[in-house]
């Protein structure tokens, strides 16, 4: 069914579907009735329940969408709901458009789809919240604050006791128009088109007290961003960087790095036809934001690699070892130059009991703590000030520096060996991820669009050295980027000195500038 969209607004809804499918199947063909329009949004709220895993969406014509950094699980069984969209779908005629949401094994599917025009076509996605009840009223929880003009997008699918139909709610004083519903209830859209200033909440009112899961998400509309040139392909050969155009630029003064371990960038990504991410969330940010295809460590094992990014050097290759007499060196560190150039620098590293610690309780691994090796004044001092235990997300340093706005100019997130694919697995390591870089987002520094978060893994699995691992870049304004020439975690040690306003340390200065081909721009906003 479509339904007319106010006139008012430069974003329309142009078409949407709803569904609801018990028998418990691996995938659902659900198709849009109506032809779809090139570089118009694709956006929807699905669930499986009674499988392990995320659910999956992709289409015939688009091939994978994007899954939005928020997503709720079922209640007392397996299963999984999130926002998946697309931000410039491809032409289709009629019917054309066949969108597959699939699950590992069989489950059940509801969800909801709907196409707009006029949404901006880099960078579209806002701001997200999401929740779950047991009662008639459908409440998300706001947003952050979003300026007006934007497109609410809002949905929800019910549990145990279809039925109870949904009446549109409204969000910071506009009405919600309903999209689309099933007969029963069990799966229902609405939007706001042109949505007022502030932060937006997703309401609805439902007939009968069920179990519901809902979310809210904002669209930019097209006249707030540049339309983009297309996307280069992960598996570009061309030897030098390429980017698409990037929307509003960065202005980024911080950068926070998250290391994972011990993994090749074809273990972790796609590798080939066919082939599937073994971390899904970070590939969805590898393909939303920016990420490098030809990405090397400098050595094997860990501790060289934290050494090489964080110090400039290799420190001759050493093996892994505790600090001590026989295993440190001088400074200065990216970390102490950051300081010393009169910004700061923090170490966040989960499971660590105590500041600058150099044993190695539980899950936690000196070995991949770098500024603990370095004996100079300097980072002796800094290193029993600023490297502290991470806490989790719900408590402790790295959550109040997040909601305080006080991320450090350069810093490291370090996730324990359960986390980082060392002792647990890719699924554990990604949902760690996806537990941390939405609440990352969330707060002033992402939000005022002076943070950048890099993540990479400290050295593949190949035990050579020189091996290519991943490295995304997420960064305000990046959308799209790939780039394919040969660079290596000396680059990386180049970027944060560059943030820093620090000289390049050690071998930062045989590494290419890598802010460029990213489209970030490093400094104060332009």
């Amino acid at each position: 069914m479509i339904k007319p969209a106010g006139s008012s607004a430069s974003v329309t809804f142009m078409q949407g579907a709803t569904f609801d499918h018990s028998g418990s199947s691996t995938s659902l063909a659900v198709s849009l009735s109506q032809p779809v329009n090139a570089g118009n949004l694709l956006v929807g709220w699905f669930a499986q329940y009674g499988s392990s895993g995320d659910v999956q969406v992709s289409d015939n014509v688009n091939g994978t969408w994007t899954r939005a950094p928020d997503s709720e699980q079922f209640g007392g069984t397996s299963g999984d709901v999130a926002l998946y969209y697309l931000d410039r779908s491809k032409a289709a005629a009629a019917s054309g458009l066949t969108i597959t949401v699939s699950a590992s094994s069989g489950a059940d599917f509801q969800g909801t789809v709907a196409e707009y025009s006029g949404v901006a076509a880099a960078n579209a996605l806002g701001a997200v919240a999401v929740s779950r009840g047991d009662s008639t009223t459908v409440n998300t929880g706001a947003t952050t604050s979003v300026t007006a003009g934007q497109l609410v997008y809002a949905a929800e699918v019910t549990g145990v006791s279809p039925g109870a139909v949904p009446t549109p709610g409204s969000s910071d004083g506009t009405a919600y128009t309903e999209r689309e519903s099933t007969a029963s209830g069990s799966a229902f859209e609405e939007d706001i088109t042109d949505s007022a200033a502030g932060a937006q909440t997703g309401t609805a009112t439902l007939s009968t007290s069920t179990d519901w899961y809902a979310v809210v998400a904002t669209f930019a509309p097209a006249s707030s961003s540049p339309t983009p040139t297309p996307s280069p392909t992960p598996t570009s050969t061309t030897p030098t960087p390429t980017r698409t155009a990037t929307g509003p630029r960065s202005g980024i003064t911080k950068v926070l790095v998250i290391m994972e371990e011990n993994q090749s960038d074809r273990d972790v990504f796609p590798s080939g036809s066919g082939s599937t991410a073994a971390m899904p969330y970070l590939w969805s940010l590898a393909q939303k934001y920016g990420y490098a295809t030809n990405w090397s460590d400098i050595g094997h094992p860990s501790l060289p690699n934290y050494l090489a990014i964080f110090a400039g050097s290799a420190e001759g290759d050493p093996d892994d070892c505790d600090p001590g007499p026989s295993c440190s060196w001088p400074g200065p560190t990216v970390l102490s130059q950051a300081i010393a150039a009169g910004g700061t620098a923090k170490i966040y590293a989960e499971q660590m009991t105590a500041n600058c610690e150099t044993s190695n309780p539980g899950y936690y691994d000196v070995n991949h703590n770098p500024w603990t090796y370095y004996t100079d004044s300097a980072d002796e001092t800094e290193c029993a000030a600023d490297d502290v235990p991470s806490g989790t997300t719900t408590s402790g340093a790295l959550l109040s520096d997040i909601n305080s706005g006080n991320l450090p100019t350069v810093g490291l997130l370090k996730p324990d060996l359960a986390n980082d694919t060392t002792d647990h697995t890719f699924a554990t390591a990604d949902n760690w991820l996806k537990s941390w870089i939405p609440l990352i987002q969330s707060g002033p520094d992402w939000q005022a669009g002076r943070l950048a978060i890099v993540v990479t893994f400290d050295e593949s699995d190949q035990g050579a050295g020189g091996e290519n691992v991943p490295f995304v870049m997420i960064a305000p304004g990046v959308s799209g980027v790939v780039v394919s020439s040969a660079l290596n975690h000396y680059a990386l040690t180049r970027f944060l000195d560059e943030v820093a306003g620090a000289s390049l340390l050690g071998r930062a200065d045989t590494e290419p500038d890598i802010a460029p081909p990213f489209g970030v721009h490093i400094g104060a906003s332009s």
